[in-house]
C-alpha cells in the first residue's frame, strides 16, 4: 500500500511537469539608435590581440557586426606606443612588445568613420 502512494504522487507530479505552460519571454531591452563598439582585449608581456565589433540586439541570430580599418595602440604610461595591425574579420594584434608587470598601459581606437575611444591606464 506504501509502494503504491509514492508512486500515485509520483504520477501526479510528472503529470504536472508534462502539462505545464510554458510562455516565452521577451524582456522589455531599450536597443540604442547607434550600436556601442565591444571591445575584447588580450594583452600579455609582449603580444597583445584586440577584437572590435559592434552591439546588437539581444534576439539577433546572426554574428556582431565587426569594426574594421580602425587604427589600434597600446600606449605605455612611460610613452611608448605599439601599433597593432588588421589580422582581418575585427581584429588587430601586435607581437614583440616589452611590457613589464610595473607597466601602465591604455588602449586607443579610432574607428573608421573618425570616432576615437581611450581606455584609463591600468
Amino acid at each position: 500500500m506504501k509502494g503504491s502512494g509514492i508512486k500515485w504522487i509520483m504520477f501526479l507530479f510528472a503529470c504536472c511537469i508534462i502539462t505545464r505552460c510554458v510562455e516565452p519571454y521577451d524582456p522589455p531591452v531599450n536597443t540604442p539608435p547607434d550600436s556601442y563598439l565591444v571591445i575584447n582585449a588580450t594583452v600579455g608581456h609582449t603580444e597583445g590581440i584586440i577584437q572590435l565589433t559592434r552591439s546588437q540586439s539581444v534576439n539577433e541570430t546572426k554574428p556582431p557586426v565587426v569594426e574594421t580599418a580602425a587604427q589600434v595602440s597600446i600606449e605605455t604610461e612611460s610613452g611608448r606606443t605599439y601599433s597593432l595591425t588588421s589580422q582581418g574579420k575585427g581584429v588587430y594584434a601586435v607581437s614583440g612588445m616589452n611590457l613589464t608587470a610595473a607597466d601602465r598601459c591604455r588602449l586607443r581606437i579610432r574607428t573608421s568613420l573618425g570616432k576615437e575611444y581611450e581606455s584609463d591606464f591600468v
